[in-house]
């Protein structure tokens, strides 16, 4: 359990169905050349393989936070950032119908790219607006999420990166590319309830119970270790 300040990490994994999780993801570089970081996808399973079923997406289309656009959803990324190597999100508590072991894993790719290059449409973090039914990004111009509606997004590419990454990046000369790790938390115990299951044709019902005061911290990190130059 955490204050709304974000600053210091929830031990208990265990949550009430509708409950607020709360992720941040931060980069850590050695390096000279500061980095934005963004989450391109994240998606809830029942195991720790991701590609496992049933799973749905959290996050999705480089970046786009489509379970927001689900009705009765508070997720959200938080902006303004509080750092360029850190992004924050809150996701609304569910579990799988049909799953008594009430447990969910969470995976997410998440990547990095120049500081200074501006936000496009395969490198955002964009939220819907149910007040304005407008997708809006934590920074850059609303444009860039215009592709969270359609589903046209470009997929992210380039280098692949994990936990321990080697230890020579390519230099910043051709850093076209985002770097890229996949990490992921978990089990999360969901807490039962008479609502907020996730049915069979794919819709999701969370319960929307919240409890003001009470946030949760989950830290998935990339490090990067060694610099651009």
């Amino acid at each position: 359990m955490e204050d709304n300040d974000w600053s210091t990490e929830r031990l208990s994994n265990g949550f009430q169905l509708g409950e607020s999780l709360h992720l941040q993801a931060d980069v850590v570089s050695g390096g000279h050349v500061p980095l934005r970081l963004f989450v391109d996808d994240c998606v809830a399973t029942l195991s720790p393989d991701r590609s496992s079923s049933p799973r749905y997406a959290l996050i999705d289309l480089s970046g786009c936070l489509v379970d927001g656009r689900s009705d009765d959803t508070t997720s959200a990324f938080i902006s303004p950032r509080p750092r360029q190597e850190t992004l924050q999100f809150v996701v609304d508590a569910f579990k799988f119908a049909g799953d008594d072991r009430n447990l969910i894993y969470i995976t997410c790719h998440l990547k990095v790219s120049p500081a200074d290059q501006a936000p496009n449409p395969l490198n955002k973090a964009c939220s819907f607006n149910k007040a304005s039914s407008l997708w809006a990004p934590v920074e850059g111009t609303g444009d860039i999420c215009s592709c969270c509606e359609t589903g046209n997004c470009p997929l992210y590419g380039g280098y692949s990166w994990r936990i321990n990454p080697p230890a020579r990046w390519p230099r910043r000369r051709g850093f076209s590319k985002a770097a890229e790790a996949e990490v992921s938390v978990g089990p999360l115990l969901i807490l039962d309830s008479a609502r907020g299951l996730w049915n069979s044709s794919g819709g999701l019902a969370p319960a929307r119970k919240t409890s003001p005061g009470m946030w949760w911290f989950f830290a998935i990190c990339l490090t990067v270790s060694s610099g651009l130059n």
